[in-house]
């Protein structure tokens, strides 16, 4: 049996979430498609932005 996911992300992180997503498929070709909003709560949108920063990539940023 399938299930639906939404994965809510902004657009310049989603081709990094979609490979991730592969990467731990079960499937040979998974059905991930990338749907743009249009609009939206204002609020909503904000959070979203917020919530989605991009990861800092920079190795030395994590170490202790």
């Amino acid at each position: 049996s399938e299930a639906v996911m939404i994965i809510k992300t902004r657009q310049s992180l989603a081709e990094r979430v979609v490979e991730a997503g592969k990467a731990l498929h079960s499937y040979s070709n998974p059905a991930f498609v990338v749907v743009p909003i249009i609009d939206g709560s204002h609020d909503y949108i904000r959070w979203l932005m917020n919530e989605t920063q991009a990861p800092d990539l920079d190795p030395e940023a994590w170490q202790d």
